[in-house]
This record gives C-alpha cells, sequence and structure tokens, in this order.
C-alpha cells in the first residue's frame, strides 16, 4: 500500500512547482494498510500536507470551510477494492479461489464509492476510476452506471491513453457491450436485464441492472483503457477519467 498515494504527492509538487502546499488525503477502510501506510508516507514523502484516514470511502464525511461551504477536492483517485483477475497471471494460485459470483458481489461497492469520489470532486476537477481487474461488471459497467446517475454533470475524458501510447505502452479500447454471467451456472449468460430470472434480480439475487450496458456505454472504447497482461507483460488494469461541470449540493439533487 501507498504507491499511489506517493505518486499523487509527487505528481502535485510538479504541479505546483516543487512546493508543498498541497494536501493529499489517503482514505483505505483496511486498518493494517492505514498503519502502514501513514509510516511509509512519512518516510519517503516528507510532504507536511498529508493526512491518511481510516473509514469507508462510500461513506466518506462532507467537509464546510469556516463559512460554511462544502470542501470539494481538486482531483480524486479511485482505486476500488475489486476482483484482482488482472493479476492471475502473476498470482496463478489464485485461480483456486477465482468465481464469476464474488466480482459480482463487488459491483454495489465499487458504484457506492465511484460516486461519493464523484460528488467530493469539484467542477472542473478530475476524477481516475481504476481497477486490476479484467471484467467489465467491476469496470465499464460501474463507469457507465455513474454516468446514468448524474445525468450530464460528468463527461469521460477522450483518448486519455494517448499519452501512454506515444511512450510505448500498448493499450486496449474499453468495451461498449458485454454479457453477465449467472453467478453459478457456468456457460449461461445474460445480454440485457430484461433476460434475468426474477429470482436472481437484486435485491433478492446478485444480479443489478447497473451490471448491463446502458447508452452510457456506446462512448466507452475511446474514453476508457484496458492494459492487458499479455500486451504489457504484467498485471491487467482499467482506468476511466472522468471530469466534472456541474456540482449539486445535496446528495437529493442527484437524478
Amino acid at each position: 500500500p501507498g504507491s499511489k498515494t506517493l505518486e499523487c504527492i509527487e505528481l502535485m509538487r510538479e504541479e505546483e512547482f516543487h512546493t508543498d502546499e498541497g494536501v493529499v488525503i489517503a482514505n483505505d477502510a483496511d486498518a493494517e494498510r492505514c498503519f502502514e501506510l501513514l509510516p511509509l508516507i512519512t518516510r519517503k514523502a516528507r510532504h507536511p500536507g498529508t493526512a491518511v484516514v481510516l473509514g469507508s470511502a462510500a461513506k466518506f464525511p462532507v467537509q464546510f470551510d469556516g463559512e460554511g461551504r462544502q470542501v470539494l477536492f481538486d482531483s480524486v483517485v479511485c482505486d476500488v477494492p475489486c476482483s484482482g483477475d488482472g493479476t492471475l497471471r502473476r498470482r496463478p494460485h489464485c485461480w483456486k479461489s477465482w468465481d464469476a459470483n464474488f466480482a459480482m458481489t463487488l459491483q454495489a461497492k465499487q458504484l457506492q464509492i465511484l460516486c461519493r469520489g464523484l460528488h467530493l470532486l469539484k467542477p472542473g476537477g478530475r476524477l481516475v476510476y481504476s481497477t486490476c481487474s479484467l471484467n467489465p461488471l467491476e469496470n465499464e459497467a460501474v463507469v457507465a452506471a455513474a454516468l446514468t446517475r448524474f445525468r450530464g454533470d460528468f463527461a469521460l475524458a477522450q483518448q486519455p491513453a494517448a499519452d501512454l501510447e506515444t511512450n510505448g505502452l500498448r493499450t486496449a479500447p474499453g468495451l461498449s457491450q458485454w454479457r453477465v454471467p449467472h453467478p453459478t451456472d457456468l456457460g449461461v449468460f445474460y445480454s440485457t436485464w430484461e433476460d434475468v430470472p426474477e429470482e436472481l434480480r437484486s435485491p433478492k439475487g446478485v444480479i443489478a441492472r447497473s451490471m448491463f450496458a446502458s447508452e452510457a456505454a456506446s462512448d466507452l472504447p475511446t474514453c476508457c483503457v484496458r492494459l492487458n497482461p499479455h500486451h504489457i507483460d504484467g498485471s491487467g488494469f482499467f482506468v476511466a477519467v472522468f471530469t466534472k461541470s456541474v456540482h449539486r449540493a445535496f446528495p437529493g439533487q442527484l437524478p
């Protein structure tokens, strides 16, 4: 833990001409990871404006300044909990415990964390959503569901992989269509929400409407980045970058 936090600190220093005026808040829901993260940042970054917070990212508290205005973030990195199936190439032993149902149980939490991060972002700010999974239910489905929920308040950055490809890193486009697997029956897939049997639909079942491609998914091939293990000789990753145009102060105002 801590590599992304340290990278954010270095990027912030570059933007601020090597000063330490900015603030980075690193949040994790795991106490053990937080206790590992704090001394690492203190020792390596030596940045006075760094805080480590223990708590649920999906319920990250709203902060207000002395004049009662909500404090919003310039940038947010949502590195959400995921199935980690993009790392199976270097961790083949994980195949023994992998199953499709595990990723499906994570999607609701991933969407909650992403929506919370988007709400806390200031207009004009950028949010990066990332996983080390290649499962579209954890990636494109979450991104499309968030775009649908906020309806025009956010947009995806176009061609976010342009600089990566210029520097020689091979990338793959996002997906605009995918199927949702049956949680237990191998080989059974559903193409639309209407195809899903009533007993498998949330909240009783594990399949949610947000797992299926919506109209918002049409732009995902040019706005999302997939890093395939066999292309980069490493682990697999997914990345999407959001930009914010409108802030709504209260969750009740969200569509």
